[in-house]
């Protein structure tokens, strides 16, 4: 995409230097709001621009920044919701097959807006790589190593994404009540899983989607 360019063409591929590059190069405008905004505004705006966290400032006039709401912020929480993962979840799934490149597959993330992607083999689930995953790896010594050899950035991203998808991959069922999604968030941090039946997966679910649900019916 046009940000990818950036490292291609201003910095000619060498990654280690274009993160050094003003951030503003690469940022988006941000979606505000202000600390009298009710949460249906949060909740609104989150859902029609698909973005996780809203900065919220003092007022409108100083702009100053005094904290963020994200979507595990407004995530509900219970026992039981009496809605199935079946009602909330996403059935059309990107997916990455386990040989494609951590570049691909980043591109898929980037132009599908999307922060995590099951990795399969054939329809068998066998992994699920986020973003993060993908910084971890750029963050380790030997990413750098093989920069410093003058090895280029896209062919350090050659690399199947089977190397830094996580394996052991937490899944809920069809059937399972949409409270479930909110008690592994709150417990694994994740912000998303897979929906899997009979070791196929057939749907994902993510806090966006159980808040749209419960918040918007």
């Amino acid at each position: 995409g046009q940000k990818y360019n950036i490292i291609v063409h201003n910095y000619d591929g060498n990654f280690l230097a274009a993160i050094n590059c003003p951030i503003s190069r690469i940022m988006s405008r941000a979606m505000y709001l202000d600390k009298n905004s009710r949460i249906d505004d949060v909740i609104e705006i989150m859902m029609t621009k698909r973005t996780s966290a809203i900065p919220i400032v003092d007022n409108l006039e100083s702009m100053r920044v005094i904290g963020i709401v994200t979507e595990r912020d407004i995530l509900p929480m219970g026992e039981e919701f009496g809605i199935s993962v079946r009602e909330a979840m996403t059935r059309d799934v990107v997916t990455v097959d386990e040989d494609m490149s951590i570049i691909e597959a980043s591109k898929r993330m980037v132009q599908n807006r999307l922060r995590r992607l099951p990795v399969v083999r054939g329809d068998e689930l066998v992994g699920i790589v986020t973003v993060f995953d993908i910084l971890r790896m750029i963050g380790y010594g030997e990413f750098k190593n093989f920069l410093d050899r003058g090895i280029r950035v896209e062919d350090v991203l050659q690399e199947k994404v089977s190397r830094v998808m996580e394996k052991n991959v937490i899944a809920v069922k069809p059937e399972d009540d949409l409270a479930k999604v909110s008690q592994l968030v709150k417990a694994t941090g994740y912000g998303g899983f897979p929906v899997v039946n009979n070791g196929r997966i057939v749907g994902i679910v993510t806090t966006s989607d159980v808040i749209r649900k419960i918040y918007r019916g």
